[in-house]
């Protein structure tokens, strides 16, 4: 894709991140808010795809993966059949633990808001581990809460369910650091990667050749 050349109100108006300033112009790369063919077609929402794998089983982390099956950062559009919603992503799943109903290698796709209850979703669990690493697992999300007297609660036991009976619960220890980083919403067997265009902004009155 080209350079597009545009007027200061434009670029206030249109353009929402700069990165690098180069010879008193400024080298500006934006990602879409949506997709729209030039024939009129459909509008597409756009997701990021993260670089961690998920596990569909033990948790894992990138150094459980060799380093050319990485998922490569980036974006792609949200798939037909799945509703946008603000800031869901994309990971590569990795693992039999799912099966029948998810498939190793499919694409996970994320709801980050986990509106409403945990019990019973299949949600991405992240673990911190030593030395800041993190570790990834999707499961189903089963929880136990006792109360006190004056009406708080606390977790008696958090375990992750898979929906494979040859694999084992992971029951998560009060000790360890987690947190649910999203509900899976749908699965796809691969997805439309996209590139963000890049605009070149122009100052007012600098004459710049058109290609």
């Amino acid at each position: 894709m080209k350079p597009v050349v545009v007027s200061s109100l434009e670029q206030r108006c249109r353009l929402k991140q700069g990165d690098i300033t180069r010879g008193g112009h400024y080298s500006i790369r934006v990602h879409w808010a949506g997709r729209k063919n030039l024939f009129g077609g459909e509008r597409r929402r756009e997701m990021e795809v993260k670089s961690f794998p998920v596990a569909c089983g033990k948790f894992i982390n990138v150094g459980d993966v060799e380093w050319n099956e990485l998922e490569k950062p980036g974006f792609a559009l949200v798939p037909r059949r799945i509703s946008y919603v603000e800031r869901m992503f994309a990971a590569r799943l990795r693992g039999t633990s799912m099966e029948p109903e998810i498939r190793d290698r499919d694409y996970g796709i994320f709801d980050p808001s986990m509106v409403g209850t945990r019990q019973g979703r299949l949600v991405l669990v992240e673990q911190e581990g030593q030395f800041g690493l993190s570790y990834y697992s999707l499961k189903k999300y089963f929880s136990k809460k006792c109360y006190a007297s004056d009406g708080a609660w606390e977790h008696e036991f958090i375990t992750l369910l898979p929906l494979n009976n040859e694999h084992r619960p992971i029951l998560l220890q009060n000790d360890e650091r987690y947190c649910v980083r999203g509900r899976l919403v749908g699965t796809v067997s691969h997805i439309e990667r996209i590139e963000p265009p890049d605009y070149l902004y122009a100052p007012d009155g600098w004459d710049y050749p058109q290609p």
